[in-house]
């Protein structure tokens, strides 16, 4: 595959298949090599590649094919109340930009305060 047919083929999956992860496209290749959608020979084009994950996208809307999906992270009451929004962190700056020493703490990474 020429190194444009290669981005061209890029740019079809990302436009047909957005919802794809990076776990998906990782299990795809896998069963590819794997020769789970087929066998084939020598080179694989971009039609190949394209019918090849049109298999993977039906097993996925099928659920049998999604990749393992980590839970979310849970976040503790603490850390929520550590979040801060925008408009907030770009208040500590302004006061940071002024020598406020407590807005400079507050912009320190954790390990140096």
């Amino acid at each position: 595959m020429s190194e444009t047919q290669l981005y061209e083929t890029i740019a079809l999956i990302l436009s047909t298949y957005p919802q794809l992860t990076a776990a998906d496209i990782c299990l795809f290749i896998a069963r590819v090599k794997i020769g789970h959608y087929g066998p084939f020979y020598g080179c694989i084009d971009p039609l190949k590649i394209m019918a090849f994950l049109r298999q993977y996208a039906a097993e996925c809307r099928k659920g049998k094919s999604t990749a393992p999906q980590s839970p979310p992270p849970v976040i503790s009451e603490a850390e929520e109340r550590k979040a801060v929004t925008y408009e907030m962190y770009q208040e500590v700056c302004r006061r940071a930009a002024y020598g406020d020493p407590e807005a400079i703490r507050e912009l320190q990474p954790p390990s140096a305060k």
